[in-house]
């Protein structure tokens, strides 16, 4: 918009030069048509023109660039302004910016602080934390240990009870089973053999049959601190069994020669005639206590009163020698059979290591009963029979 005015009127300056020159211009031609003097005009022209040249000069230097120079500068002066507005404008908006920004760095700086804080007390609670962590480590060690004192005690209870003096443990029942069912494996002698064998049983049967009973209890128990201490004791026993597999094995007897010598024994005697020895021993006594002799002797004889005494007689001298042959090798077997009893009583102790062996198979001495024995105790019997 300036710099068209400023070209306006350098316009206006270029015509009212021309406006001159043609008037110049006119009064030559006019002189020219007087026929007056050319000389001087001619000067006074290019004097006129010189003039004209400097004036136009001086306007242009003095009036055309100043002005442009002015509306330039005025336009540079609106440009810097509208430069400034913008700058200002702009500085105003990195202010608000800075300003926001300042907001933005104090709430960091809130955060930081706050993070800052909860990193100090994270710390602390990082370190009391690990405190607490080495103090229940420590704790857990001890009581680890503990549990495993308490455990090996307890086991050592548990084994203690299960092997200790108890009135009637599992092996006891066995023998005394084994007592009760065949403590009349005498009464008849053909059968003596069979009895006898039924009635044998090795201490590794009852070791085995007791190693089921474990198992079968360590199946059914809940408890995971029993069930811990009911498994090793199953793993000892089993290891206990295979150990000392020897110890718990008995001499097998001769079950045929028991049977024999019980059959040969007690054909050797007759009841009836040791009933009638002992009779006539006893009427003897009684002889010779009253003095009876000759006719008198002979009447009581055949009197009712003999025949009383003669069965009086036969009640004490009631002596059975099946009976007291079957006590007597009944006796000889239990005294035979008895380390391997003793042995059967002392199976879980074996096993689980708490009685020292030998390490060999039991031994049993099997010393039967003989004639010569059996007739010396009916001997005995009927001397202690004395009424008189």
């Amino acid at each position: 918009m300036k710099k068209n005015t400023t070209k306006k009127n350098a316009n206006k300056i270029v015509k009212r030069l021309n406006k001159i020159n043609e008037t110049l211009s006119s009064l030559d031609i006019s002189i020219n048509k007087e026929k007056g003097p050319v000389y001087s005009l001619d000067n006074i022209y290019k004097i006129a023109s010189i003039l004209m040249i400097f004036v136009v000069i001086f306007g242009y230097v003095y009036t055309v660039i100043p002005i442009y120079q002015k509306e330039l500068l005025e336009e540079n002066v609106a440009q810097l302004k509208k430069d400034i507005n913008s700058y200002e404008n702009s500085i105003s908006n990195h202010q608000l910016e800075l300003r926001e920004l300042n907001l933005e760095k104090l709430e960091i700086s809130k955060k930081i602080s706050e993070l800052q804080n909860e990193n100090e007390f994270a710390n602390t609670k990082l370190i009391t934390a690990n405190k607490n962590l080495t103090e229940s480590i420590t704790r857990n060690k001890k009581i680890e240990q503990n549990l495993v004192e308490l455990e090996s005690e307890y086991y050592n209870l548990y084994k203690k009870v299960f092997v200790g003096d108890f009135p009637i443990d599992y092996s006891t029942y066995y023998f005394i089973n084994y007592i009760r069912v065949n403590h009349n494996f005498f009464e008849v002698p053909e059968h003596v053999g069979n009895n006898l064998k039924e009635a044998f049983i090795q201490p590794k049967d009852v070791a085995l049959k007791q190693l089921e009973k474990l198992k079968s209890e360590l199946q059914i128990e809940k408890d995971s601190h029993f069930k811990k201490l009911k498994k090793k004791i199953v793993s000892d026993y089993e290891k206990g069994i295979a150990k000392f597999e020897k110890s718990l094995e008995c001499q097998i007897p001769s079950f045929d020669i028991w049977q024999q010598k019980y059959i040969n024994v007690s054909n050797s005697f007759d009841s009836k005639s040791i009933i009638d020895n002992c009779v006539n021993d006893l009427f003897e006594q009684r002889i010779k206590k009253e003095k009876w002799k000759g006719k008198e002797l002979e009447d009581l004889k055949q009197s009712n009163i003999w025949v009383e005494l003669e069965d009086s007689h036969k009640q004490f001298c009631n002596i059975q020698p099946t009976k007291l042959i079957a006590t007597e090798f009944e006796k000889s077997w239990r005294k035979a059979v008895k380390p391997c009893n003793d042995r059967i009583l002392d199976v879980n102790q074996i096993v689980l290591g708490n009685k020292n062996v030998d390490g060999k198979i039991v031994s049993i001495d099997e010393s039967y009963p003989t004639v010569e024995m059996i007739n010396t105790l009916i001997n005995e019997r009927v001397e202690s029979i004395w009424i008189y």
